[in-house]
């Protein structure tokens, strides 16, 4: 898998603010206590390649959970809150979207 361009995103990122979060998780089902969670949380993402997919990798106090994918395939991804989204990731140019 080519992986030259969306490569620039690889690496930890580290959530810095929670603006809006609380009205998507509202409008995807979440209730109260797992919307008050989430936009408390501190929430690490690991966004690499492993065993020829890419993974991206939540990190809480309270879980891990990796998440493979490859660009282009729809994917389950289900997370710790339990929204069950239908997710592709592609390259657009240079980017990923």
């Amino acid at each position: 898998m080519d992986t030259h361009n969306i490569s620039v995103i690889f690496g930890t990122w580290e959530k810095t603010f929670s603006e809006n979060v609380d009205e998507y998780l509202e409008a995807v089902g979440a209730g109260i206590v797992k919307r008050t969670l989430a936009s408390n949380v501190n929430l690490t993402i690991v966004f690499s390649e492993r065993e020829g997919k890419l993974n991206l990798r939540y990190v809480t106090p309270l879980a891990a959970i990796d998440v493979p994918f490859e660009l282009g395939v729809e994917f389950d991804h289900v997370h710790a809150l339990d929204p069950h989204i239908k997710t592709r990731v592609s390259e657009n140019g240079q980017a990923g979207v």
